[in-house]
């Protein structure tokens, strides 16, 4: 039942009505879609699973793989400073698959230039070996080597 009050615009409160503060479906649609595109950033989206590859960074640690599985060796690295990491290892017993240069994701671009050096191998052979990786300047005399050897035990699968 709609009472008339005098001095009432009636149009005017029917318009205000119309178009007030609740909203309405259109509204909601973009409200959900942007709330499920962020809950989808948050998760990182399409990224991919974390890898199950070992890594090592300490040569205290003895590298310990069975045959036919992957592991890593990260070394910190500065691309700037002109030195470069070198890999020596038998051959017969690892692979080399890859290695790469790998800058953290939080990293401040504009105050550091450091990452990691990431030598990934494959055991191709049992046995026992050693990865000895060299930081060294290009045309330089070895003494002026760093050098991380990394013991390696390839165990049958």
């Amino acid at each position: 039942m709609l009472t008339f009050v005098a001095g009432l615009d009636y149009g005017r409160l029917l318009t205000c009505m119309r178009y007030s503060a609740v909203p309405g479906p259109r509204v909601w649609r973009l409200l959900a879609s942007g709330i499920a595109l962020l809950v989808l950033l948050m998760s990182g989206g399409c990224s991919p699973a974390e890898s199950s590859i070992p890594v090592y960074a300490d040569p205290s640690m003895p590298v310990e793989v069975g045959t036919g599985e992957q592991f890593v060796i990260s070394l910190s690295d500065d691309p700037t400073n002109g030195l470069m990491w070198e890999a020596e290892y038998d051959e017969g017993l690892l692979q080399l698959v890859s290695e790469e240069l790998v800058f953290p994701e939080d990293r401040d671009c504009t105050r550091c230039s450091w990452g990691y050096y990431q030598f990934t191998f494959d055991a191709v052979a049992e046995g026992a070996g050693e990865v000895a990786v060299a930081y060294r300047r290009p045309g330089f005399p070895a003494d002026t080597d760093e050098v991380r050897t990394f013991g390696v035990v390839v165990s049958p699968q």
